[in-house]
């Protein structure tokens, strides 16, 4: 199953390039080195992302502190460094990725995304077998019930 992202290679052919490109703009910024790592610090870079891709819904009072605190002890480089390699085609890593993901799947993934995304355009999911929810990028958190229900669905149909 896929949540509020689609594969690279539906991203690739699908995304309307104008609007995703403003909307993926954040991808440039963690090629800098070490300037990623210090925004989160200041939980400045979290907040602005966050209010773009989920607008008008706020988390509960503390999560985003956790969230910042939780990358900078166990996850951030990591983290970032997933975009960082997601822009290289000379990464080995990118190549075999690309691979498994041309493969035929016996089972169809149930693919979950937010109307309001502000991070990828819902234009990219309408070509796929989606199901759009009334949310923005954090499905999981912001319609939780709706996502487990469908979660749900999906496994005892498959």
């Amino acid at each position: 199953s896929q949540i509020a992202c689609p594969d690279g290679l539906d991203f690739i052919l699908s995304a309307p390039k104008s609007f995703q490109r403003y909307k993926s703009n954040y991808i440039l910024f963690f090629q800098l080195p070490w300037a990623p790592e210090i925004s989160v610090k200041s939980l400045q870079l979290i907040e602005m992302l966050w209010n773009r891709w989920s607008p008008g819904w706020l988390p509960e009072a503390g999560y985003l502190e956790l969230v910042s605190e939780v990358l900078q002890k166990r996850a951030l480089t990591n983290a970032i460094n997933y975009y960082r390699a997601a822009t290289s085609l000379y990464s080995p890593i990118w190549w075999k990725t690309l691979n498994i993901l041309r493969r035929e799947a016996s089972l169809l993934p149930l693919i979950i995304y937010g109307r309001n995304d502000g991070c990828i355009d819902a234009k990219v999911f309408q070509k796929l077998k989606a199901t759009g929810l009334e949310c923005g990028h954090f499905p999981h958190l912001e319609s939780e019930i709706e996502v487990n229900s469908l979660l749900e669905k999906h496994i005892d149909n498959s």
